[in-house]
């Protein structure tokens, strides 16, 4: 086994914004298609995001993707205080 193929790497989405007036359009699926073809690119196993519970179009969306739901954060977000979904997208072991 060589030292590469042992390493573990993760990837975080923090914030994917699109303007309301391009949402619907396609251009937050290409995106995030590119966001998860260059973690696979660059060996990523794991990728993570956070959602507002209340996003059920975010929601819906990443899980279109692969994205499942991990765990909850207790009154994560704030303005206006709410919890959070802890999502995840396993892209698997990278062979060498």
């Amino acid at each position: 086994m060589s030292a590469l193929s042992a390493t573990h790497f993760d990837a975080e989405i923090y914030n994917i914004g699109i303007r309301k007036s391009h949402q619907r359009s396609g251009c937050g699926t290409i995106l995030l298609e590119e966001f998860i073809n260059r973690c696979v690119s660059e060996m990523v196993e794991t990728v993570w995001l956070d959602v507002r519970i209340s996003n059920e179009g975010a929601i819906s969306f990443y899980k279109r993707f692969g994205f499942s739901e991990f765990t909850l954060r207790t009154r994560f977000y704030t303005y206006p205080l709410e919890d959070g979904i802890v999502m995840k997208l396993t892209i698997g072991k990278q062979k060498s």
